[in-house]
């Protein structure tokens, strides 16, 4: 709700490194992403929190401290408490960019062209995409490695790395996007 967007962080502002506020962070986004981000925040896809009290309470119960964000039911939330400044672009990367629509802007073919290539670039031993499996298998225990849910994530993980956004590949994919 804008409410919750508008909540002061528990942070104090001299506590370099997190936003003070989810305008700011907000105001961040707009910078990097464009205007889009403003229709995402008012339609509730896209939620800035001072911290997870605010997140309904099933995603509460699951979550864990570390988390920054997480994508439910077609929604975004992200702990500013737990998101430092710098890692703001990459996280509604994550969420935004690859949860709510990689899929859709790619379509099925491309999109499971995306997942195969990785898949590979995993058995070839790319140390980039090894670390961004070894994160995922770590945090997310539950999900088959190789499964279609797992390799999303490793997507999302990738599409975090400014470094893996300069590669070819990578542009190569972007340039696919309808």
């Amino acid at each position: 709700t804008q409410q919750e967007n508008q909540e002061i962080l528990t942070k104090s502002p001299a506590d370099a490194g997190f936003f003070v506020s989810a305008d700011e962070a907000k105001r961040a986004a707009i910078d990097e992403f464009g205007d889009g981000i403003k229709d995402l925040v008012a339609t509730g896809v896209l939620n800035f929190t001072a911290n997870k009290s605010t997140w309904p309470e099933e995603l509460q119960r699951a979550a864990r401290s570390d988390d920054e964000a997480v994508y439910h039911n077609g929604k975004a939330w992200i702990d500013l408490s737990a998101t430092s400044n710098d890692r703001i672009v990459p996280v509604v990367l994550h969420e935004i960019g690859e949860h709510a629509g990689l899929r859709e802007m790619l379509g099925d073919v491309s999109y499971h062209k995306l997942m195969n290539r990785v898949r590979l670039m995993n058995t070839a031993n790319n140390q980039e995409v090894r670390a961004a499996w070894s994160e995922v298998a770590q945090a997310y225990d539950h999900l088959s490695p190789g499964s279609d849910a797992f390799m999303s994530e490793v997507i999302a993980k990738l599409g975090e790395s400014e470094n893996i956004r300069s590669k070819p590949w990578w542009q190569q994919v972007v340039s696919r996007i309808k």
